[in-house]
Formats: C-alpha cells, structure tokens, sequence
C-alpha cells in the first residue's frame, strides 16, 4: 500500500516519528509519506537520522500548508522538498507567526465569547511545543482543564464556532504562494482533500483549472474522506487536466481521528496501490 499523507506530533497527530516508523513497517505500506502542517521537522527527523534507509523504507519528504480560502479549508501538499532551501526557512518563520496569531484570535474568543478561564502558563505552553502550533493543542487543553472529554467535543463545542467568528482576522497565504515556495524548494505542489473545498463540481473544476496554471502539479485522489464518488471525480480531474495522482490516509492517531488507520482509511476505504506520482519520483527522489 501507499500512504502520502501522515501527521506526527510535530503538528496534529499524536505519535512520534519513532512511533510513526514501527508502525509502517508492521504495515503492507512500501511508499510513505510525513506531511505535518506547515513544517517539515518531522522530515527532518527521518533524513538526518537516516531511518528511511535503516529500515530499508521508500520515503519523500512532504509537507501541507494552509491557504486562505472564501469557505472551507485549503490546503496545499507539497513533495520531495529541499528543507534547506532558504526561501522555504523563511516562509515558514512567516507562516508560523501567523498561526500563532491565529491561535490567539481562537484563546481571546473563547475567554470573551465563550467566558473560559486559562492561566498564562496554559497560553505559555501553546507555543513552545515543536513544530507547528494548531487548534488540537487548543482541544487538548480545553480537555485538561475539564471544559470537554474528547477531541471532537472540543472542536465541535468550542473551536469550530471560535473558527467561524474569527475568520476575517485570520493571517493566511494565498494558495498561489503555497505552490510557489513549494516549487522554490524543489517540490512538487498537490491540491489535498478537494471536499474540504465546500465547492461544487464546477466550482471545482474552474478552481483546479486556476491552480494549475499557476503550477499545481497534482491532485491528492484517494483520501480517507472521500466517497467511491468522490475518488471517481478526482481521478476524472486529475486525467482532464494531466495532473499528478497521490493520495493518503491524514492518519492523525487513535485520540484524534479515531476512526482512520494509516494505510487503510476510514473503514478500510483505502487501499492504495499504485500512484502517478511514485512513478514521476522515482527517478528524482531527494533524500
């Protein structure tokens, strides 16, 4: 199997990347991928320890960074990076000033809408984790301090009103800046999860059709969220507009999707065996 979309906790998932590799090699997973949100220390940890090759793995680097969107997310996933790269370095110390920004605007809604209680070391805490700072850290704190049990409930009671109401303030990049850095560094930009879009058929094609004149190069067509339909549909648009195939699972951990599985999905709606883009690295992979 294939799976080129898994989070650590050097974003919004819950297993280490030492964890994150005995799970792949108990798998049928030959050709993985760690695409944290907006960085790539999880990468990092793999190539510089060389735990890839230890374990005899086929691994690319990856990434997914948010884009600014009218509704729904956006997000763009980008593969075989250069990490070193120095336009790259700087973007993301660009992109995580604005997520911390944009955690702040969440914390401020939920002391002066929702009247919650947290201490400054709470807040403190937020912002020294490795990594990318994101709203699952915000839900693991509302479950400490006893304003929810789960994840879900967190995001559901909370975070995803919080979300709403504040999202004119957000700090975010455009979905063109996504894709250039993306080619600066090396790498090959994706479009992810095209349903979190919220965007009809031909809203869709019109939207793809945009990015990849601006240099989109993939889109993801196998997801755990995905439909039969949904799947069919992506791989039609991904043939009309000779775009890269990928795929993934978004396994995030037990705690926080409980109900996906790196390599198999939702349900075991997923079993991926052979992507567009595998064919295309092979013969340019970095690391």
């Amino acid at each position: 199997m294939k799976d080129l979309h898994i989070h650590t906790v050097y974003s919004d998932g819950e297993l280490t990347i030492s964890e994150i590799i005995e799970k792949i090699k108990k798998s049928k997973i030959n050709f993985f991928s760690i695409t944290d949100h907006n960085n790539f220390d999880g990468c990092k940890e793999i190539i510089e320890n060389n735990l890839h090759k230890k374990d005899n793995l086929k691994f690319v680097t990856g990434i997914e960074l948010s884009a600014a969107i009218d509704k729904g997310n956006c997000h763009i996933l980008g593969y075989n990076i250069d990490f070193y790269n120095e336009d790259l370095i700087a973007y993301l110390k660009n992109l995580k000033e604005m997520d911390n920004h944009n955690i702040m605007l969440i914390i401020d809604y939920l002391i002066n809408i929702f009247k919650l209680k947290f201490s400054e070391q709470d807040i403190e805490n937020l912002f020294i984790k490795k990594g990318s700072i994101n709203n699952v850290e915000v839900a693991k704190l509302l479950i400490k301090l006893g304003y929810c049990h789960e994840v879900g409930e967190a995001f559901q009671k909370y975070i995803l009103p919080a979300k709403k109401a504040t999202n004119l303030k957000k700090r975010e990049f455009s979905a063109y800046n996504c894709i250039d850095i993306i080619k600066k560094a090396g790498g090959v930009p994706i479009l992810a999860h095209n349903y979190q879009l919220k965007k009809n058929y031909i809203e869709l094609k019109e939207y793809i059709c945009d990015l990849k004149n601006h240099g989109l190069m993939g889109l993801e067509c196998y997801h755990s969220g995905f439909s039969k339909e949904g799947i069919d549909n992506s791989l039609n648009l991904a043939k009309k507009y000779d775009l890269l195939i990928t795929g993934g699972s978004d396994y995030h951990g037990k705690t926080i999707k409980p109900d996906i599985e790196m390599g198999t999905g939702k349900n075991n709606n997923l079993d991926i065996k052979e992507l567009s883009i595998e064919k295309y690295l092979n013969k340019r992979l970095r690391y």
